[in-house]
């Protein structure tokens, strides 16, 4: 009988981690009709990266990112509505989907970040990112 070692866990291992372990808590979140001037001091003020657009009915209507309003630093668009610079759909996750369900989401062209939650028309009660994923596999280093 030889000797083996006891299998430490890996992260690839580890079953029980959900899309809200994953996720930032917590969502930065705009009006449709706020000004794009706002919406840009939003982003720096908050430090993210984008910012979720709220329809008038109070539903995620999509993101507003800072990459999005590259094309728009040269322009004098200051006046125009967060709206117009809706940049990535919505992709939602439930709370308690898998790892593997929040990477296959995340691994869609077009889709860079995920609202966790519990329905499509509630708000969000955070937001799971490629870095944040990231973490998770340094984690396990």
């Amino acid at each position: 009988m030889s000797f083996q070692p006891p299998k430490s866990a890996s992260v690839s291992e580890e079953v029980d981690v959900i899309a809200r372990d994953l996720m930032t808590p917590g969502v930065v979140a705009i009006s449709v009709t706020t000004r794009l001037a706002q919406a840009a001091k939003a982003l720096t003020t908050h430090r993210v990266h984008a910012v979720l657009v709220i329809s008038c009915e109070g539903r995620p209507a999509g993101w507003l990112t800072a990459h999005g309003l590259l094309p728009l630093v040269n322009t004098d668009r200051s006046l125009d509505w967060a709206v117009d610079a809706i940049a990535e759909p919505v992709t939602t996750v439930h709370p308690h989907a898998t790892r593997a369900e929040v990477v296959e989401l995340l691994s869609q062209p077009g889709v860079s970040r995920l609202a966790v939650q519990e329905q499509s028309e509630w708000m969000p009660e955070g937001v799971i990112t490629d870095i944040d994923l990231a973490g998770v596999v340094g984690a396990g280093a």
